[in-house]
């Protein structure tokens, strides 16, 4: 535009100077050569530009390439560092587990052992870190079995049908219908849910204190304490089952009656509370188990209760007819102690035992064994304990037995020992400060110089290894008192450990020699019989028949 601007004033310009054809030429050629001239002008910044582009170019690269391998450089150092943090971190986290290992043990659980109930039930009993937990194991159950179980149950409630009958009418395998024989008898027959638990006799205490998982004592794991199982109940079934237990047993449960002491046919003594009515809440249940097959000097022997040398100077002690008295808390086998020593008598000896209403020690076998208990007369004691000890010092007994002295039955106790009578009881007491303070308080009232009546007191504790005899006392007189053993608890040690020890530190023995010989006939004889029957358990019935021949034999030597 600039061109044909300037071509047009020169053209104007020539026009005045020159005539019109000579103007016109010349603009012509001037305009061509402007023309030339401006083409070498771009053409000479056009290559200017070019060069500079590539120049810019070239160095945009160079600074692009010089960039990027700072940055490959620095990724690469940080890749570097990551690597070495991450080893570094995975060391620690390594270092951290393994502590944490060292420090928090596996938890796994161990079978401590299993055994048969019945053929249809089983026990496991699971240790996991410490704890304990007993599970019974029944028969498992699909969708059918469980109707014809729930049909056959109603079939007998309501119309009273034979269940045996109904269960061969329906049609499937032998197996399931054990199965169903064994739900059915249990829950219309036996004690629902607690049927499995109460006919372990391995177990000692059950107990049911709110809805949750019952839970038991073992008689091997004692100082395990109480052991949850896997039977649990709602509040809805704890009532019922408290009902069932109740009704089973002969006894009543209800709003109207809301506490019961019933007894199972097999000894077993059962206490209950419905409903909340006594207890808030809840109904409870507790059953104290008594074994079928009584507990023998033998088994206390093997469960480290005591030694033999302890076992053959008590034996002593209480066949020769001396006052013995047996204490201890609750639960701590007071009764087990002193039944296990009145096996060992002899069967020409009369013996009669006196008991509460629910009575513990069973010498069914002893031909000339004598069994009193109380009498309840409208919920109220008609006959205590007082009243049939007078009666049973009639009946010219070797050997009174009190199972538990709490009342005024201990005067009378004391009024027999002193006339002779071979006199065994136990009593609730920790120490021989309580056992003093205990038979002269207002309940019992047995005046402080006829104290003196007594001759040996064994104190009886649960410890953390187990129930141990924890001392033997002979009492000479009041305030003098001789400490005849005692059990250390941190190195599970009796003391003294040999019979002729404890000789030496009675004073009854020290006196007599025919009591001497005759216990260390019984250690002999304790010695043998364990020796002769290892890994093998003997009832009471057959170690009574052992310890009769062996008096006929002359092996244990009679003292009196």
């Amino acid at each position: 535009l600039y061109i044909v601007e300037v071509v047009s004033l020169l053209e104007q310009l020539l026009n005045t100077i020159l005539s019109p054809r000579y103007a016109l030429l010349t603009t012509v050629g001037l305009g061509l050569l402007g023309f030339l001239v401006f083409l070498l002008l771009v053409s000479r910044r056009s290559k200017t530009d070019i060069g500079n582009i590539v120049e810019e170019e070239t160095s945009a690269d160079s600074e692009v390439q010089q960039e990027e391998e700072s940055m490959q450089k620095t990724e690469s150092d940080k890749l570097e560092k990551e690597n070495i943090s991450d080893v570094q971190s995975s060391s620690s986290l390594t270092s951290a587990v393994e502590e944490k290992i060292e420090k928090e043990p596996e938890s796994r659980v161990r079978v401590v052992e299993e055994y048969s109930v019945s053929e249809h039930v089983r026990v496991s009993i699971k240790e996991e870190n410490g704890e304990y937990r007993y599970e019974v194991i029944e028969p498992q159950l699909n969708d059918k079995l469980k109707k014809i179980i729930e049909k056959i149950k109603d079939e007998y409630i309501q119309k009273g049908k034979d269940p045996d009958e109904l269960i061969k009418k329906v049609k499937i395998s032998e197996e399931d219908k054990n199965v169903v024989s064994y739900y059915v008898k249990r829950d219309i027959q036996g004690y629902w849910k607690l049927d499995p638990v109460i006919r372990d006799e391995m177990l000692e205490d059950i107990t049911v204190t709110q809805p949750g998982p019952a839970r038991v004592i073992h008689r091997k794991y004692p100082d395990v304490g109480w052991i949850d199982t896997n039977v649990v109940f709602t509040a809805e079934e704890l009532d019922l089952q408290a009902r069932i237990l109740a009704e089973r047993c002969g006894g009543e449960l209800s709003i109207a009656k809301p506490s019961a002491e019933v007894m199972t046919p097999d000894g077993d003594r059962i206490a209950l509370t419905y409903a909340g009515e006594l207890t808030p809440g809840t109904s409870t249940i507790t059953i104290r188990k008594f074994p079928k097959s009584p507990f023998t000097i033998l088994d206390l022997l093997n469960f480290g209760m005591l030694t033999i040398p302890l076992a053959a100077y008590l034996w002593t002690m209480i066949e020769a007819k001396r006052f013995v008295l047996i204490a201890g808390p609750v639960g701590s086998g007071k009764t087990t102690l002193m039944a296990a020593l009145l096996q060992l008598l002899p069967k020409t000896a009369k013996i009669l035992t006196l008991e509460d209403y629910h009575p513990e020690i069973n010498l069914s076998w002893h031909p000339n064994w004598h069994r009193f208990v109380t009498r309840r007369t409208l919920g109220e004691t008609a006959y205590g304990l007082g009243d049939i000890l007078r009666l049973s010092l009639r009946h010219r007994p070797d050997y009174v037995v009190v199972g538990e002295v709490r009342g005024e039955e201990a005067k009378v106790m004391f009024s027999a020992a002193a006339t002779g009578h071979g006199m065994t009881a136990t009593i609730h007491a920790e120490s021989m400060e309580d056992i003093y303070e205990r038979l002269t308080g207002a309940s019992m009232g047995v005046p402080r110089d006829e104290l003196e009546f007594l001759d040996v007191a064994v104190i009886i504790k649960r410890t953390l290894r187990g129930r141990k005899i924890v001392s033997i006392w002979e009492i000479e007189r009041i305030e003098k008192e001789h400490l005849i053993s005692w059990y250390d608890e941190t190195k599970d040690i009796f003391f003294p450990e040999t019979l002729k020890q404890i000789m030496v530190n009675s004073f009854i023995t020290s006196r007599r020699s025919d009591f001497r010989q005759a216990m260390e006939s019984r250690e002999r004889f304790l010695v043998n019989v364990l020796k002769e029957n290892q890994g093998r358990r003997l009832t009471a019935v057959e170690l009574a028949g052992i310890v009769d021949s062996a008096r006929k034999r002359g092996e244990i030597i009679s003292v009196i």
